[in-house]
């Protein structure tokens, strides 16, 4: 199987099942449940256990990082 189909296939996937998650949970976000998301944290480029503040998503480490 070629790169681009797989990736296709991949995408398709994540959309599937972001689409799924919006009409059960009505959130396609990350959080507790389902700590992955499609965005990354400004500080490391973390794709999990996401925070959004003020229209950025910082990762939990980097929060805890911040106030220390």
């Amino acid at each position: 199987m070629s790169e681009k189909k797989k990736d296709k296939m991949v995408n398709g996937e994540i959309k599937m099942i972001r689409d799924l998650r919006q009409r059960i949970y009505g959130d396609v976000d990350a959080g507790p449940d389902y700590p992955f998301s499609e965005h990354n944290c400004i500080f490391c480029g973390a794709k999990n256990d996401l925070l959004l503040y003020k229209n950025s998503y910082v990762c939990e480490d980097c929060l805890e990082d911040i106030k220390n």
